[in-house]
This record gives structure tokens, C-alpha cells and sequence, in this order.
């Protein structure tokens, strides 16, 4: 939202919630006016016609649902922000365990109705290794800390 907030020139103000379903629930029932959050959180109400996603924040068009044009489209061309998650394990995690635990991702990942399945649930499956998962977290990392200090965020 501070990403929006900057681009457009607005000033919104920030409700903390101590997570996104509280916060999604209360877009739905009218007591807040929007909410950024992933298609998963939103899908059972998109579905139950509470909620309409305006946007979405990748680069291109998800394929979960290619009607829904992107921040980009819709006029905020620096706008591109996409969530994420993956397998993390302590470090120090031997190597071979390590690799072995991603090929038996990977390996599920790659069954037809585990991609189907995900896909209804508003997840979007990626292809990756070990180290492109490491590269994208460092490089969310320091992503996000320089919006943090840009917007002069403070946790509360």
C-alpha cells in the first residue's frame, strides 16, 4: 500500500492488522476500504461475490485469472510486486539433505494435479532451485527494506 501511496500521490491511513485475514474480512464487510493481498486470501470471497480485485501486482497477467490487468496496466508502471513462498531449513543443513528435500519438491510440483490443485487455490507454481529461491529472497530482502526506510516505516 505504501508502494501505491507514493505513486499516486495519495495518503491512506494505515490500519495494522495482525494479519491478513482480519484485514480482508473487514474489506468485505465494509469497514476498511481495501486491502492489499495474495489471490489465495482473496479467493473464497472473490468467489462469494464480497470482494473485486482491481489489480494484480506481477508483471504480467496471472494465469489464475487473465481478466485482472496489472498495476502497470491500470497506470503504475513501477508498480510490481509479487509474493512468494518456499521450503526453508536451518542453516547449516547438510547439502546432501538439502538437495535431496528440493528434488522431492520439485518432484511434487511437477505432478500434473499438484499444479492443478494449487492453481484452484490461487497459488501459482514455480519452477526453481535452491539458488534462484535464495537469489529472490535477498534480492525481497533488501527490496523491501529500502521501502521501509523510504517510507519511514515503523513497526508498531
Amino acid at each position: 500500500m505504501v508502494i501505491l501511496m507514493q505513486q499516486a500521490g495519495i495518503d491512506m491511513l494505515h490500519v495494522p492488522y495482525t494479519g491478513i485475514p482480519p484485514a480482508v474480512m473487514d474489506v468485505a464487510a465494509g469497514r476498511i476500504s481495501s486491502v492489499f493481498a495474495s489471490y489465495s486470501d482473496l479467493l473464497p470471497h472473490v468467489q462469494a461475490g464480497t470482494l473485486r480485485i482491481l489489480a494484480s501486482t506481477g508483471s504480467t497477467r496471472s494465469p489464475i485469472s487473465p481478466d485482472i490487468p496489472t498495476m502497470k496496466e491500470s497506470g503504475y508502471g513501477g508498480f510490481e510486486v509479487v509474493g512468494f513462498g518456499g521450503l526453508l531449513v536451518p542453516a547449516g543443513t547438510p547439502a546432501a539433505l538439502t538437495a535431496k528435500m528440493a528434488a522431492s519438491v520439485q518432484k511434487v510440483l511437477a505432478r500434473p494435479e499438484i499444479r492443478s490443485r494449487l492453481l484452484e487455490l490461487g497459488f501459482e507454481p514455480v519452477d526453481s532451485n535452491q539458488q534462484a529461491f535464495g537469489a529472490l529472497v535477498r534480492e525481497q530482502n533488501a527490496f523491501w527494506a529500502k521501502v521501509i526506510q523510504d517510507a519511514h516505516v515503523k513497526v508498531e
